[in-house]
């Protein structure tokens, strides 16, 4: 894996992206209501809760972004000791941070009964044991956080990916391995530690042997401590502001509901999940190309509306297809109770289907540093969502959280793309109109083919969900061909065709 360099990184770097996430989805989705049905409805809404509260807390603060970005510049100049003085700094950074973070969460424990009181007292002891173990694993694993950094600014993308892929499939296997032979709720927290204690140890052999890089822990650089604030500070607030979404949902859900409406909400916050992992897969892979970009003629837009425009062409099958076969997926995947789930998870995947083929332009605010702008929109699409979701939560619970978080991030969107115009200077209306705009009426003319085709299908349980979801794929494949994709797409879709027909 150490020989793949270059631009074979960032294509094998994808796909194997692609194929872990596409691997992870189909397991889980599989595994999750088998998991359910073995540890109780209460249960997987106490396993959500738990890690919803240690994830507001414990996540890298911006600094994984300064060390893929200032690490990336340093090699560039071919100066390892600023590399290593920097790693030093941000070490030093995340050890304070974490002890910072071992005091919150255990304010937090003591608090638990008070927070949740809709739980019963049984159900509030075991959310304690689930809580201790997952918060000490969070603990112990915060400082290796930038390791994930480091890998990427040495553009050891293959190695970095077959990481993530390992962990995500062998969680479940573990997981299901666990509970085939009398393991719950305990036992499956205790696999999930013990893989990414595993997968940590795995990434820190990877550094050592296959990079340059040199720690010391009592090494300090004012200078360079006062450069990693100044950039991660406004990403940390974009961070905490992410958090108070999916991560702080849950709890806000805890105060008005019981744990099998969280439960039916987790299932949501999942399948979101999963679209917006998929949807993202190429993410921060064009950093490098987006900087060099800036840095010769600033013009982003050409890249932007072709990474867009593929961002379209997934998330478009996804959302249709789901919009379509999602109600009966979720009855058979899960069975009856979890009907709302469905509403839940369009709601979450519309405004992202909406912001992520302008992916390119947010990368392009990290690389020219304009990252406060960024902070801005996210602050106040927390405190939109913070506001909407008691208020709304409390008369509606999980419907009302639900359109909060949408009406939130819808927020998000319209200031997001002002901002990608009026500081990047980028034609918006130009790469709406190039992407959303010229691939409508093949997202439109899809949805509408295979919603009618799929009504006169009369078909029960799985089969109905995947003759229907083969009658959305084929209706989507042809239509988008004719009317969305242009000369030089059809190209590359005809030899990629080829390619697998040689296989």
């Amino acid at each position: 894996m150490s020989s793949v360099t270059g631009i074979n990184q960032v294509k094998y770097g994808a796909l194997l992206s692609y194929f872990g996430i596409a691997a992870y989805i189909l397991i889980g989705l599989l595994y999750t209501p088998w998991m359910i049905n073995v540890i109780g409805k209460d249960d997987y809404g106490l396993y959500t809760l738990a890690y919803s509260i240690i994830s507001l807390f414990v996540f890298d603060f911006g600094l994984s972004a300064a060390v893929q970005r200032f690490v990336a510049k340093y090699l560039a100049e071919g100066t390892q000791e600023r590399v290593n003085a920097c790693l030093s700094v941000v070490y030093r950074l995340y050890i304070y941070i974490d002890i910072l973070v071992l005091i919150v969460l255990s304010v937090i424990f003591i608090l638990i009964p008070n927070i949740y009181s809709e739980l019963t007292i049984e159900q509030i002891e075991r959310l304690k044991v689930v809580y201790v173990i997952a918060g000490l694993f969070s603990v112990i694993s915060f400082p290796f956080i930038p390791l994930n950094g480091i890998l990427s600014a040495h553009e050891k993308f293959v190695q970095l990916k077959s990481c993530d892929l390992v962990s995500k499939v062998l969680t479940v296997i573990v997981n299901i391995i666990c509970l085939r032979y009398g393991g719950g709720l305990y036992e499956l927290v205790i696999t999930n530690v013990s893989i990414g204690l595993l997968i940590i140890v795995v990434k820190f052999i990877i550094v050592k042997k296959q990079t340059s890089v040199k720690v010391s822990l009592a090494f300090t650089d004012s200078q360079e401590m006062k450069s990693l604030f100044s950039f991660s500070g406004w990403t940390t607030i974009v961070s905490l502001c992410q958090r108070t979404i999916f991560n702080i949902a849950p709890s806000i859900l805890g105060m008005f509901a019981a744990a099998s409406v969280i439960a039916v909400f987790g299932i949501s916050v999942s399948l979101e999940a999963y679209t917006f992992t998929f949807a993202s897969a190429l993410n921060g892979l064009f950093l490098p190309r987006v900087s060099r970009i800036l840095n010769v003629n600033g013009d982003i837009l050409p890249l932007m509306v072709r990474v867009g425009r593929f961002q379209i062409l997934t998330m478009g099958l996804i959302l249709i297809g789901f919009l379509i076969v999602g109600n009966d997926f979720i009855l058979c995947w899960l069975g009856s109770g979890y009907e709302e789930a469905y509403i839940y998870t369009l709601l979450f995947i519309i405004p992202a289907f909406l912001l992520l083929p302008a992916d390119i332009a947010d990368q392009a605010i990290i690389a020219s540093g304009m990252v406060k702008y960024r902070a801005y929109v996210y602050i106040i699409m927390a405190l939109i969502n913070i506001v909407l979701s008691f208020v709304m939560t409390m008369y509606w619970e999980a419907m009302g959280l639900a359109l909060s978080i949408f009406v939130s991030y819808m927020v998000r969107n319209i200031v997001m793309y002002y901002i990608y115009h009026s500081k990047l200077n980028i034609n918006i209306l130009s790469f709406l109109r190039d992407t959303f705009g010229k691939m409508s009426i093949g997202l439109l003319s899809s949805t509408i083919v295979s919603y009618f085709v799929c009504r006169f299908l009369v078909f029960d349980g799985w089969l109905s969900v995947l003759i229907r979801a083969l009658v959305v794929l084929m209706c989507y494949v042809v239509i988008m061909t004719l009317f969305a994709l242009n000369a030089t797409e059809k190209k590359k879709l005809k030899g990629i065709i080829k390619n697998i027909i040689k296989l």
